[in-house]
């Protein structure tokens, strides 16, 4: 009985160093995806009740596609409310651009 314990403790640790060894090299071989270079819109209008967790859902979006992607708000007729909210939304998170129309039109030119 002892060489079948011997015996099932030795397949169990090559099984483990298999896994091991699998997942050392799956981490070294995996490549990152390259980041695409992006600029998501979101137009923003009224009070902009709505705007944080559409922030929320394109910073998601912008992890998916790489750090250099921005997320550009457009004043499509914000009240005083919305246009204080979409600044906090710019200084609380990272690469976020508040546009007038104008502004986006001539970007997209």
């Amino acid at each position: 009985m002892d060489w079948m314990g011997n015996g099932v403790l030795a397949f169990l640790a090559a099984v483990g160093i298999a896994a091991l060894v699998w997942l050392v090299t799956g981490v070294l071989l995996r490549r990152r995806p390259p980041e695409v270079p992006a600029v998501l819109v979101l137009p923003a209008c009224g009070g902009a009740e709505a705007l944080e967790g559409w922030v929320r859902a394109l910073l998601e979006v912008r992890a998916q596609l790489g750090r250099s992607a921005e997320i550009a708000v457009v004043d499509c007729g914000l009240t005083a409310e919305g246009a204080r909210r979409v600044q906090l939304l710019a200084q609380r998170f990272d690469k976020i651009m508040v546009l007038d129309r104008g502004e986006l039109d001539r970007i997209i030119e």
